[in-house]
């Protein structure tokens, strides 16, 4: 059987071929999105451990106000950082800028590393990132003036006004990703920010968030579960997910688009699969009515179209596959080479499943898809072995040729619409422009049917391969 289904396979290659290139493009799609998928999980934790400073745990407290005493009686926490925060501003001659006075995390937290100069040490000591520097035009032993928040008599707006107290620039860090939306902060001690105007002791400091490490997170989940001073917790996993989930979620269009094209492509190379078995267990009438004639039963022939089609999948399915580890491969290389953020990156462990599911999908397209050409090649009669077959050749009427050019300057007119809108007035939009982008993409996807519709007039041979 495996002989004779081989033997039908050397038959019709062209077709074939054509047949097998749709197969591996939908398992590039599969592929694709589940390399992907990684990626971002992998950015995910690291950009969650990024923002809890390396920590195991980030916690809000009922009160807003944390004492040590509360952590120090933590059995399983390993260390803790509590992130006192106080709104302000920066002054430097006549330059300000914003800042959100910050404690400054311990020495065994992960933090932006220091450029130049030292932690602050004193309560009249800060450090401040190379961006805020440079905002400030200010180096490391100079003074910059703190502003508190106030109110405009008249318009009741915030403003920042100076205190009078000064600071001295200890150190000078590295900026952090929330830079570039500006929002910039600058660590004291926490004896120098319960100096600042309206404070007086550590103990009155507000308390945004406390980050705690651990060598047993189990264990301290359910030990934080029994506090009562703790109003929420959330582990450096779990916020990683919710972070994974808002860039690649159903609710995202990204991950929507790519699923839908996905589930097209493979539809697609299954109809393809499908009408190239159909073809040519027609032009092998012949063929299999003198294999029916010297004993081959219809499981036989059934058989042997279920093989041709499984050889086709799983060859499809690798080079897909293939492809789209390479392609994702290129990809990341090229964008850690021109990005200046995070770094890019597949996940360290071998993932066997990226290789061995587009592979299985794509056999079992094949094979679905070969049910019916399958049957209907186990119907044929031996009195097929003296009948003569002509293979029609059916051409494209000029309706169609007409249809496809205008599917084409549709397809071609929607997506440069759509471009023009997201890059002309895209910035002024208060709402989501995911609109915009299945707008292009819908596009695109009807450019491909119009290409498809005329390709025998520039692709006869691609048009000869697939069939009409």
């Amino acid at each position: 059987m495996w002989r004779l289904g081989l033997a039908q396979t050397r038959a019709g290659w062209r077709r074939l071929i054509a047949a097998g290139t749709a197969v591996a493009l939908g398992a590039l799609f599969v592929a694709t999105i589940m390399l992907t998928s990684g990626v971002f999980r992998s950015a995910a934790l690291a950009t969650a451990r990024a923002s809890m400073y390396g920590a195991d745990f980030e916690l809000t407290t009922v009160r807003a106000i944390a004492h040590e005493s509360d952590l120090e009686d933590l059995e399983h926490a390993t260390g803790h950082y509590i992130r006192n925060t106080l709104g302000g501003g920066l002054l430097h001659e006549d330059r300000r800028s914003a800042v959100e006075l910050t404690t400054q995390p311990p020495p065994s937290f992960s933090v932006q590393p220091l450029l130049d100069g030292t932690r602050a040490a004193g309560p009249e000591e800060v450090v401040i990132s190379e961006t805020l520097a440079q905002r400030l035009r200010v180096e490391v032993g100079e003074s910059v003036e703190v502003l508190t928040l106030s109110w405009d008599e008249v318009t009741f707006e915030s403003i920042l006004v100076p205190s009078g107290r000064h600071l001295t620039v200890s150190g000078i860090s590295a900026g952090s990703e929330g830079e570039m939306w500006g929002l910039f902060e600058a660590y004291l001690t926490p004896e120098g920010l319960a100096g600042a105007p309206g404070e007086h002791t550590v103990d009155m400091l507000y308390t945004s968030q406390i980050y705690l490490t651990t060598d047993e997170p189990a264990a301290m989940a359910d030990e934080l579960a029994t506090t009562g001073w703790v109003s929420s917790s959330l582990g450096a996993t779990e916020k990683a997910e919710g972070v994974f989930q808002q860039y690649t979620g159903m609710t995202n269009p990204i991950t929507t688009l790519s699923v839908l094209f996905s589930i097209i492509a493979l539809a697609v190379a299954g109809l393809v699969v499908g009408n190239t078995l159909q073809v040519l267990v027609t032009q092998r009438a012949t063929l299999i009515g003198i294999l029916r004639s010297v004993g081959a039963t219809r499981g036989q022939i059934r058989s042997a179209v279920v093989l041709e089609a499984t050889v086709i999948g799983a060859v499809g399915g690798l080079a897909g596959t293939a492809l789209a580890h390479s392609l994702v491969t290129l990809a990341l290389e090229v964008l850690n080479r021109t990005s200046t953020g995070a770094s890019w990156q597949l996940p360290g462990e071998f993932r066997p499943l990226t290789f061995v599911v587009p592979v299985a999908v794509a056999i079992a397209v094949t094979v679905v898809s070969s049910v019916l050409p399958a049957r209907a090649a186990s119907r044929v009669r031996p009195l097929a072995a003296v009948r003569r077959f002509t293979s029609p050749r059916v051409r494209p009427s000029p309706i169609a040729y007409l249809l496809g050019v205008l599917l084409l300057l549709l397809g071609l007119t929607t997506t440069l619409v759509a471009l023009a809108v997201r890059s002309t007035f895209g910035w002024m939009m208060e709402v989501d422009t995911s609109a915009l982008l299945v707008l292009g993409a819908l596009g695109v996807g009807i450019f491909g049917v119009g290409l498809l519709t005329i390709s025998p007039i520039f692709f006869p041979w691609i048009a000869t391969a697939v069939g009409t």
